[in-house]
C-alpha cells in the first residue's frame, strides 16, 4: 500500500553494464477535475497536536499506509512544511528562518557573512551589519544567546565582543497589526492601536490553519485508489 509502489517504473543502465528498476518518484499529481467527484465525500477533521499523517490515516481507514491519500486530498507535496507542526518543529523552523537582532559596542568589527561564536556554543553567519546592531543567522539550531557572555567573531579574529541586547528569532517583530480591524499597518509610535506582531505569533497563527485538514470517506478509499493508480500511470 506504499505511495510509491503506485509510481511507474524504468528500466536503465546503471554503468558496469548493471540494468537496475527506479520508480519514477518525480511524478506528481495534484486534485484537479479527475477527482472533481471525491470532494463530497471529504470530511472535515481537526488535527490533534502531535498527530501525523500516518495517526490519521490509520484512524480513519485502519492501516497507516494510506497517509499518502490524506496528503494527496488535501494537495499536500511535503508535509514537512504543509502539515500541521509540534510546537518543538515550530520553534525550530522559527530558529532557521528567522535571526537574532544583537545590539553590541562595536559594529565596526563585524562584516556581512563572517562567522561568529558564543560562548554558548552557538555558531552564526552575520546576515546584517548596522550602525548599533548586526543580525545574525543560527548554523546549528535554536541557541539562547541570552544566556552568552559574549561573542567570538572568528573571521577577524576578534575577542570576547559583548553582547548588550538580544532579540531571538521568535521576539522579532515580523510585521505591525491594526488591533481593531487586524490588518497589516506601517509603524506608528503615536497610533496606540498599532501593535507588533512577533514572528513566533505570526507563525503560530499560520501553523494553526493547517490543523484542519480533509479525510476521504473511507467508502470510497478503494475507487479514489485505483483511479489514482490509473492516473499515475498514464
Amino acid at each position: 500500500m506504499s505511495y510509491f509502489s503506485k509510481f511507474p517504473q524504468y528500466l536503465t543502465n546503471a554503468g558496469d553494464r548493471k540494468n537496475i528498476i527506479i520508480t519514477d518518484f518525480f511524478r506528481r499529481i495534484r486534485l484537479g477535475n479527475t477527482f472533481e467527484e471525491y470532494s463530497v465525500f471529504l470530511l472535515p477533521y481537526l488535527v490533534e497536536d502531535r498527530e501525523t499523517p500516518e495517526m490519521v490515516s490509520n484512524k480513519f481507514y485502519n492501516n497507516p499506509l494510506y497517509h499518502w491519500v490524506i496528503l494527496a486530498v488535501n494537495n499536500i507535496i511535503d508535509p514537512r512544511t504543509e502539515w500541521i507542526m509540534s510546537d518543538k518543529q515550530l520553534y525550530h523552523m522559527i530558529f532557521e528562518k528567522y535571526d537574532f537582532t544583537l545590539t553590541v559596542p562595536d559594529t565596526s568589527v563585524f562584516s556581512l557573512n563572517d562567522e561568529v561564536t558564543s560562548s554558548n556554543g552557538g555558531t552564526f553567519i552575520v546576515t546584517d551589519v548596522g550602525a548599533t546592531s548586526i543580525q545574525l543567522h543560527s548554523v546549528n539550531g535554536p541557541v539562547n544567546l541570552a544566556t552568552s557572555d559574549f561573542l567570538n567573531n572568528e573571521t577577524q579574529n576578534t575577542q570576547l565582543i559583548t553582547i548588550v541586547a538580544v532579540t531571538d528569532p521568535t521576539e522579532g517583530v515580523h510585521h505591525y497589526q491594526d488591533s481593531e480591524t487586524l490588518l497589516i499597518v506601517d509603524y506608528d509610535v503615536n497610533d496606540p492601536n498599532v501593535v507588533p506582531i512577533t514572528n513566533l505569533q505570526y507563525e503560530q497563527d499560520v501553523n494553526e490553519k493547517k490543523r484542519v485538514v480533509r479525510v476521504l470517506d473511507a467508502k470510497y478509499l478503494d475507487q479514489f485508489v485505483r483511479d489514482f493508480e490509473n492516473i499515475i500511470n498514464r
